[in-house]
């Protein structure tokens, strides 16, 4: 989200624009701009699948407690996702739309860093738990 947020800040020209052809934007603004994109893509590809089985193995499977809190936290989960898309939906789109565009990229990389600060910080206290078997065994 940085390289967007800094490919959205660096000034570029207008567009020049008749009705036969348009000027492009230069090279080094596409690469910032698209290498932000691309490796977002793929970052957000890899949370997404890990951060529900991580917060599922924070909880015991046997204690009954547990189990109304593991029930909790993906309803939370899900409530805070929901909350993210209507966020971004709404209040982020105005604001690239009205104000700028690296502002509203500079709110994304906000909560985002905000989140990451969040996730080291309580890192000390997961439940790390040791792999035992194969994950082969289940799927053949």
């Amino acid at each position: 989200m940085v390289l967007i947020t800094v490919g959205s800040l660096i000034p570029s020209v207008p567009a020049l624009c008749n009705f036969s052809s348009c000027s492009s934007s230069k090279g080094t603004e596409n690469l910032i701009f698209f290498s932000g994109l691309y490796i977002s893509a793929i970052g957000c590809g890899g949370v997404r699948f890990a951060l529900l089985p991580l917060g599922a193995d924070q909880f015991n499977h046997e204690n009954g407690l547990d189990t109304q809190k593991r029930r909790n936290f993906f309803s939370l989960f899900y409530i805070c996702v929901i909350f993210g898309v209507i966020t971004c939906g709404t209040i982020v789109v105005w604001v690239q739309e009205n104000v700028s565009w690296a502002i509203g990229y500079g709110i994304a990389t906000t909560c985002i860093a905000l989140a990451l600060v969040g996730f080291v910080s309580g890192t000390p206290i997961f439940l790390l738990r040791e792999p035992s078997g194969s994950p082969m065994k289940s799927v053949f």
